[in-house]
């Protein structure tokens, strides 16, 4: 194959697109008075040129406080460090007349716009320090204990005292997909802490993984590559039946009492697929606007129960106010999660992704509990009674706000509109007194909201995977207010950037629309014929199928491959999220169905017969973790359909990968069901081509699984090819050697022709 393909194929890799795109996103920073800052970019010179502005959306106005290239060269001069200007990164944005205070890399900088002079401030936050909400103090872990260190005088007091290995405070659970793997990079993690409002107290868990099993990672290469003994990496991973996982208890310190107390609900399971607040990502921790009490979200091992506990923060006592159980498993503090992109750079303290509460006593939060995901009202001043919000065949994916004063919910949603695609989400709001709903975001696209804390407006950033993102002000009515920015793609056009083709069919069952798109090569010809390569991923817990312009480019090397004249489809099948409980359900005890594989059949079997320029002799398929599951036993399966797979860090067997992962979708352990889903005996079933790929130092999908796969193929007698990346954790893509070998191996073998052997894509 032509050089000049595989260097337009290197362009639109991950690694290297984004310096052909301006704007590709927007971090918005409220600063008062009605007005945030944020970064915008430009062209110069062919370079990008990026200016800090300051928005006025009441008065309309924009004003440029300065250009990050100052900004860098001043960083330089005071840090002594070479710093990027096109990746510098400012947040917690303050403004003083012409004093402008922002923080890079955990320190606080003042900026002087009249003097264009950087100084450094007074704070400085040290790395695994979490800072408190009035920036005066911060909590760190050492030692299996928590620490406060006075920010202004640097004066450290300890809280706790018997916290012991494994058994220590605010700690993370070592089988939360990449422990090893910060240990070895020196990663420093902060504590999981939760403050209150006002920063007069927090909560935190001690979390217990003293009995559970362990795993262990043998390092063959170390870190410098000189030659030495292999190292042994053991780490707490639970797998599913085992006796023991996590346990925690819950704790609040009080900065005022200087007291820690114990939550009187008692020791409970957690996991790192148990939606537990574990990590800040889960917003499962609801605080009291006063700060006297918070709320925290329990899942049961088997996710068949739920909890909102409602928790005292001066005495640790605890109530449960709601309890939810399910035939199949919980699911809803995933939609913000895995599908709700915002930029909203300020989140109330007293707002998690699940629930929220508000001054006077009622607690709103989410629930599937009626079949789709909606917003119910605990009102905690009325015997916590429970009443149902919103109502319909459509989702809620996350409350952004609470308006007391005018009784309103602000919200996003999916699916509320059938004229449009029931992925995009959208905001709308809900008067409380008559529950009537209006839909602010006009534009049938994907719309990512951050709404000023002063309660004046909303900004919107808003695309799909045709229309490059655009960023918009509107007023909590919907009305237009300014139009801020567009992104501009158009370099990115010119190196061959493709937009995709959608599409929609019947599944399997005749009855259910499916989704997905299609990315046709740079040259295409309706009148030739091309191999067709689908992009899967096999776990229930996310959607595959890109909703944003640029999501492409981080999608399986989609754009790459349709340089080199390869077709690249993505669906999402039964068993993935967001559409309803029935359609997510199908996943229930059934997860070797690789979320939706017979409609994925079906459609790439309705598209050959529907588009003659797909050759349906050349079929591929390749995926990444739960992909590389799907991969291999889609060709074991169809391989009368799909004749070359890469299956990439598979989990193989659920009885080999971490417990609250495979118990979350099929409940309570047991053994047959689990090897129902496995791959365990199905070598001798395989024909085809297939390359096996896996990092020795994958500490979320642990190596035995395609080792596992590696001894059945080689029992079978079956030819196939096998990579193991040295020092390789789960996070492959970026790596150009692992990019080249895919590329590679469906050029060869799907398309048949001769491949760049020595080609770099760095």
């Amino acid at each position: 194959m032509d050089v000049k393909k595989y260097e337009a194929a290197r362009e639109l890799l991950p690694t290297h697109a984004d310096k052909y795109i301006l704007n590709k996103e927007i971090i918005p920073w409220f600063i008062g008075e009605g007005r945030f800052v944020f970064k915008k970019e430009f062209w110069k010179e062919e370079k990008k040129y990026a200016v800090c502005l300051l928005v006025d959306p009441i008065n309309k106005t924009e004003k440029e406080l300065f250009n990050y290239e100052d900004i860098a060269k001043e960083l330089c001069a005071l840090t002594s460090k070479e710093i990027d200007n096109d990746k510098l990164v400012l947040t917690n944005f303050k403004i003083e007349k012409n004093i402008i205070m922002f923080f890079y890399d955990n320190n606080e900088y003042s900026y002087n716009i009249d003097t264009k002079k950087l100084l450094t401030g007074k704070i400085k936050v040290k790395p695994g320090e979490k800072l408190s909400p009035d920036f005066k103090r911060a909590v760190f872990s050492k030692d299996y204990n928590l620490f406060i260190r006075e920010l202004d005088t640097d004066e450290i007091v300890q809280i706790t005292y018997d916290g012991c290995m494994h058994y220590d405070y605010g700690s993370r659970l070592e089988e939360d997909n990449s422990f090893i793997s910060d240990k070895r990079f020196g990663e420093v993690v902060t504590p999981s802490i939760f403050w209150s409002p006002d920063s007069k107290k927090f909560v935190t868990f001690k979390v217990d993984q003293r009995n559970i099993n362990e795993l262990c990672l043998l390092q063959n290469v170390s870190e410098s590559g000189e030659v030495e003994r292999p190292k042994a990496h053991n780490y707490k991973y639970p797998l599913p039946g085992d006796e023991n996982i996590a346990t925690s208890d819950i704790y609040i310190y009080d900065m005022v009492e200087n007291s820690l107390t114990k939550c009187s609900y008692g020791s409970f399971d957690m996991g790192v697929f148990m939606y537990f607040p574990t990590l800040d990502a889960y917003k499962s921790i609801t605080w009291s606007p006063n700060g006297e009490k918070f709320t925290v979200r329990l899942i049961s091992r088997n996710h068949k129960e739920g909890k909102l506990v409602l928790v005292n923060a001066k005495t640790g006592e605890s109530e449960t106010i709601d309890e939810e159980t399910s035939d199949t498993f919980i699911f809803s503090t995933w939609y913000t999660l895995s599908h709700g992109r915002t930029y909203n750079s300020v989140t109330s303290l007293n707002t998690g992704f699940y629930s929220h509460y508000t001054e006077n006593g009622k607690i709103f939060f989410v629930s599937e509990r009626d079949g789709f995901n909606h917003i119910y009202e605990i009102d905690t001043k009325n015997n916590n009674k429970l009443t149902q919000i919103t109502k319909g065949q459509w989702n809620v994916g996350e409350i952004l706000l609470i308006d007391e004063d005018k009784n309103q919910i602000y919200f996003t949603g999916f699916a509320a509109e059938k004229h449009i695609n029931p992925y995009f989400q959208q905001l709308y709001k809900i008067k409380l007194n008559n529950l009537e709903i209006q839909r602010l975001t006009p534009e049938d696209a994907y719309h990512a909201i951050s709404i000023d804390p002063d309660k004046n407006y909303f900004i919107d950033y808003f695309d799909s995977v045709i229309a490059e993102p655009e960023v918009i002000v509107r007023d909590l009515d919907g009305n237009l207010c300014m139009k801020l920015l567009k992104s501009d793609s158009v370099k990115l056009l010119n190196k061959g950037f493709k937009l995709p083709k959608q599409f929609k069919f019947k599944g399997d069952d005749n009855i259910t629309d499916i989704y997905g798109i299609m990315i046709l090569p740079t040259d295409f010809n309706e009148n030739y014929k091309y191999p067709l390569i689908e992009y899967c991923y096999g776990g229930p817990q996310r959607c595959n199928v890109p909703v944003h312009y640029y999501d492409t480019l981080n999608s399986g090397f989609v754009q790459s491959f349709a340089q080199l004249g390869f077709i690249t489809i993505i669906i999402d099948g039964r068993g993935t999220p967001f559409r309803s409980k029935q359609f997510h359900d199908s996943t229930h005890k059934n997860l070797g169905e690789c979320a939706g594989m017979p409609d994925h059949v079906s459609l790439v079997r309705q598209l050959c017969e529907k588009y003659p320029f797909i050759d349906h002799e050349r079929i591929g398929i390749w995926g990444h973790s739960g992909g590389g599951y799907a991969a291999y036993k889609y060709i074991i399966e169809h391989g009368d359909l799909y004749k070359v797979a890469v299956s990439s860090s598979g989990n193989h067997f659920q009885e080999l990968y971490v417990a609250s992962w495979s118990e979350g979708f099929m409940n309570d352990y047991d053994k047959e069901l689990w090897i129902k889903q496995s791959m365990k005996g199905r070598a001798s079933e395989f024909n085809g081509k297939l390359l096996l790929i896996h990092g020795d130092m994958d500490d979320n999908v642990h190596p035995s699984n395609t080792m596992y796969i590696v001894n059945e193929l080689i029992k079978a007698n079956k030819d196939f090819d096998l990579l193991i990346i040295p020092n390789g954790n789960h996070h492959l893509s970026d790596n150009p050697y692992y990019q080249r070998k895919i590329i590679n191996y469906f050029v060869e073998n799907l398309m048949e022709e001769n491949a760049q052997k020595d080609f770099s894509m760095k």
